[in-house]
């Protein structure tokens, strides 16, 4: 798990649901486990304030499907889950 404030100084900026975390040499796509409710289902054992990086988060998923209740799923999560697939799956959500 990434805790970019233990890197020095970031900034944050929310913007479309997705926290980016920003430092002077880098910019990272952070996803915040409390602002999607799936993701807070199946990452119950973390807390609810802790951010993944796109990847950790992807990871989450695939892993954890069984127990995603998708009728459930909002359209922000649903493009979440549909950028995730995307950027990091190359288009495969392996489940």
């Amino acid at each position: 798990m990434i805790r970019p404030e233990s890197l020095g100084a970031w900034t944050e900026t929310v913007l479309f649901g997705i926290l980016w975390k920003t430092h002077s040499a880098m910019s990272v796509k952070m996803v915040r486990i409390k602002d999607f409710p799936q993701l807070r289902f199946i990452a119950w054992n973390r807390p609810g304030d802790d951010v993944l990086s796109d990847e950790d988060a992807f990871a989450l998923y695939e892993r954890n499907w069984r127990f995603v209740d998708q009728k459930a799923l909002d359209g922000r999560e649903r493009a979440l889950i549909e950028r995730l697939t995307n950027e990091v799956g190359h288009g495969h959500l392996h489940v």
